[in-house]
């Protein structure tokens, strides 16, 4: 590891690594940690290196990482150059925007913050997310988002934790947005432990991607409970039987009907020939007094 910080407080940043000749061939290189206050941080990559990883990333206020590799005769200009972060901590009210960041371990973020991931190296496959929250203030946007083409991976957990008096509140909340299709949104639902909120569930968006959400009984969730989906292709088989049970209840009261009509009118035709029978013997017996 190379014993460096990193800080940006200013609205444009940018770091500029170089490599001696004597280790020109190095892909990859590790520092301590990089700290945003504020900042667009644009990261420029020393030729032949598509990896910088860290310990930590700290985001403040409105923040964005950009790693750039520098113009020049590299053999991996052509790829995503990458940063790659155990940890990232948002701090509340904050926004971050990570640009080809991979994080291997875990993700805090306080009230109010989101995150947003774009690139086709971002990750947060098989970490931890834990997201803090106050009922009282939740916010009407999601706390992670991601624009990127490709599949950012599935977390292997992610934490609702509650860091104020817990109040009854009718909001949903937003945990994510842009998930790419609605197996996957559920893959990201089945990994949600509910604290405060009592479901969790995915509801299409009209770009044909979803959003995970947490809600209250009562709130404005989607149906099917703890692990619903409001898709209305997920409740097709549902009503499809419905209307096949209705249409053979309806046959079958065609039938007891057409039944019940055919067996007065028998009823009704024995009725009369019985009538008939007995006035021609009540004749018969007067012609022969």
């Amino acid at each position: 590891m190379v014993p460096i910080k990193i800080l940006g407080n200013s609205q444009q940043s940018e770091v500029t690594f170089h490599i001696d000749n004597a280790v020109a061939d190095t892909t990859a290189f590790e520092i301590k940690d990089m700290t945003l206050k504020n900042s667009e941080m644009k990261i420029n990559f020393p030729q032949n290196v598509n990896l910088i990883s860290m310990t930590t990333i700290h985001s403040y206020d409105s923040s964005k990482v950009i790693p750039s590799i520098r113009t020049g005769s590299s053999i991996l200009e052509s790829q995503n150059p990458t940063i790659e972060t155990k940890t990232l901590e948002s701090q509340a009210f904050s926004v971050t925007n990570l640009e080809n960041v991979k994080i291997t371990q875990s993700i805090i973020t306080n009230m109010n913050s989101r995150i947003v991931f774009s690139g086709d190296s971002c990750s947060v496959n098989q970490i931890d997310i834990e997201i803090r929250f106050d009922p009282s203030q939740l916010n009407n946007y999601p706390v992670l988002s991601t624009s990127s083409s490709k599949n950012i991976g599935t977390p292997n957990s992610i934490k609702l934790s509650i860091i104020a008096a817990a109040v009854d509140s009718n909001s949903d909340f937003i945990i994510a947005d842009g998930l790419s299709n609605q197996s996957f949104c559920e893959t990201w639902l089945n990994t949600v432990s509910l604290s405060y909120f009592d479901k969790k569930y995915c509801k299409a968006n009209n770009d044909n991607t979803y959003t995970l959400y947490a809600s209250k009984d009562g709130g404005n969730g989607g149906g099917g409970g703890e692990n619903g989906s409001d898709d209305p292709g997920s409740n097709l088989p549902l009503i499809i039987g419905v209307v096949v049970a209705v249409v053979v209840v309806i046959i079958i009261i065609i039938v007891v009907v057409v039944c019940v009509r055919k067996h007065k009118s028998s009823f009704k035709s024995r009725s009369s020939t019985s009538s008939s029978n007995e006035s021609a013997s009540t004749v018969n017996s007067d012609s022969e007094i």
